[in-house]
């Protein structure tokens, strides 16, 4: 082989090596600056959204709302050293607020409500709500968020409604045991959090998603193009509507609840051990809805919620009716009182105190403005007549 070959491969080989080294060192470097998901996060961290209600379809919530998450994926900002008591509130859409303002937010309400009543505690209060939580959820959450880091002196969650509706949705198919199914536990997290560590991901994400390179270029991505965020106006709500009001199947009686009811109080005990553990002072709430006997027809075209089955995307599904929604979730709220009552946990029946009208209901749960004030006043007056404000 002639010299000026060799010596040609030879540089081939050595720009070769040298562009290798290159780009192992920007991997190196992009890794840390944005290092993989070590965490779980309810949401993805340091998102800012903007969505615009269509108040024809969400009437009650605001025109304009910006939703933003901390660097702990929630719907808040961060924590800082000299906070006085910390507060997480868990739950489904109803905690989540999607479509208010992130100051009209009942979790955000409760931060002001709470500084204006002496001793003028600092309060911060992280949302990680968000639509279609449920118990089964909120088990793994406790288990798994950051709660040490985030030094959480009490935990609030509203519950009932997302409990309920797993067990209608999935009829003869609901399996009470599902948690201790082979692979269930690993779905579940997929569930509960929108971001998990890579070995928890299902489906394994690909290599290249796993890179720093692909990281930093996203964030870079998303900083100057944005993220158009699902359904800004609400406009996905008038075609579950639709499904609702199209469907020819009503359903009045209740399926049998006891299974479900078992697991919702197996779940309740699971996560106030998870509190208990940690030191943490757990603070259920009852879930209220708009359901009623003898709704009014403007009541009714809010209702979506309900189905069985596939009833989202699938029109002509069963649908039960509001009188027995609204007796289902009494069972349910009934069963979380009585529960805690034993339990000797801490309990604030915010569904006693809530008129079923559409000023405080954009839909079947889900608050507008007046709504989430309403509540946010219900669980602030609950705070302040116990320490460390008022005297228990």
């Amino acid at each position: 082989m002639k010299i000026q070959t060799k010596l040609r491969i030879l540089k081939i080989c050595m720009a070769v090596i040298l562009a290798g080294i290159v780009l192992l060192l920007i991997e190196l470097f992009c890794r840390r600056l944005i290092p993989p998901p070590d965490n779980f996060y309810i949401w993805p961290p340091g998102i800012e959204r903007t969505y615009t209600p269509d108040q024809e379809i969400l009437p009650g919530t605001s025109p304009r709302v910006w939703f933003r998450t901390n660097s702990y994926g929630l719907r808040s900002y961060n924590p800082i050293p000299t906070d006085d008591y910390r507060i997480l509130v868990l739950g489904g859409g109803a905690a989540e607020c999607l479509y208010l303002n992130q100051r009209e937010t009942w979790p955000r309400r409760i931060i002001s409500l709470l500084h204006e009543a002496p001793p003028q505690l600092r309060v911060w209060v992280g949302n990680g709500g968000r639509i279609g939580q449920n118990s089964r959820d909120n088990i793994l959450q406790l288990e798994k968020l950051p709660l040490k880091a985030l030094d959480v002196d009490a935990i609030v969650i509203l519950t009932g409604v997302d409990d309920l509706l797993l067990r209608l949705r999935q009829g003869e198919g609901y399996d009470p045991d599902y948690l201790e199914k082979p692979g269930a536990y690993t779905h579940q997290l997929d569930h509960a959090f929108r971001f998990v560590p890579y070995q928890y991901s299902l489906p394994s994400p690909p290599f290249y998603k796993k890179l720093g390179v692909w990281r930093v270029a996203k964030r870079i991505y998303l900083r100057f193009f944005g993220e158009r965020p699902q359904d800004p106006g609400g406009r996905m709500i008038t075609r579950w509507r639709e499904n609702r009001e199209q469907s020819d199947i009503r359903l009045d009686q209740l399926p049998n609840l006891g299974p479900g009811l078992d697991e919702y109080k197996n779940n309740l005990d699971k996560i106030i051990d998870s509190a208990v553990r940690r030191g943490i002072r757990i603070i259920f709430v009852s879930q209220p809805a708009l359901w009623k006997k003898n709704m009014l027809p403007e009541e009714k075209e809010r209702l979506w919620m309900g189905g069985i089955g596939q009833f989202k995307t699938v029109p002509g599904q069963p649908y039960y009716t509001p009188e027995a929604l609204a007796k289902g979730l009494e069972t349910y709220n009934s069963l979380l009182a009585s529960f805690c009552r034993w339990k000797g946990v801490e309990y604030i029946d915010s569904a006693a105190r809530f008129p079923r009208d559409t000023d405080l209901f954009y839909d079947d749960c889900h608050f507008t403005i007046k709504g989430s004030e309403r509540i946010a006043r219900v669980i602030s007056d609950y705070l302040l007549s116990r320490p460390p404000w008022g005297v228990e």
